[in-house]
């Protein structure tokens, strides 16, 4: 079905046409739970179990009083370089966000010896299921 770009596309804008002519589906992929692969500390194939690794911590609220307290007590006051609190990151808000995916991040856990190897190379993915070898 071709997506309605109202007026945009009127008699001015044709030769831009082109640069609509697609539009992009959301990629979704399906994992099973556990899979046969090799264990690097086993040195064989073993059942491993699947994993989606989780994003990192988020910063506590406490953080940025903290930041306040240590102006208060004197730290990034004055000349030279002040490190740590010498300037702020660029403000991100503006900047256009370019991809639309993230990369897997799959954690393989050995059903033998326990330990856990990730996944060597993402693919680019836009929503990631866990699901039972048979459920489709």
């Amino acid at each position: 079905m071709p997506l309605d770009h109202g007026p945009f596309l009127d008699g001015r804008n044709k030769h831009l046409k082109s640069f609509f002519l697609f539009e992009v589906p959301e990629i979704k992929m399906k994992v099973p739970k556990k899979v046969k692969r090799y264990c690097p500390y086993c040195r064989k194939h073993t059942e491993h179990k699947v994993s989606d690794v989780s994003s990192g911590h988020k910063r506590s609220a406490l953080k940025r009083g903290s930041i306040e307290r240590a102006r208060k007590r004197g730290r990034g006051r004055g000349y030279g370089n002040l490190g740590k609190w010498g300037s702020k990151p660029a403000i991100t808000k503006w900047k256009q966000k370019t991809k639309t995916t993230k990369k897997t991040n799959l954690l393989y856990t050995c059903q033998e010896c326990k330990k856990s190897h990730g996944q060597k190379k993402g693919k680019r993915t836009g929503k990631l299921q866990i699901v039972e070898k048979g459920e489709k």
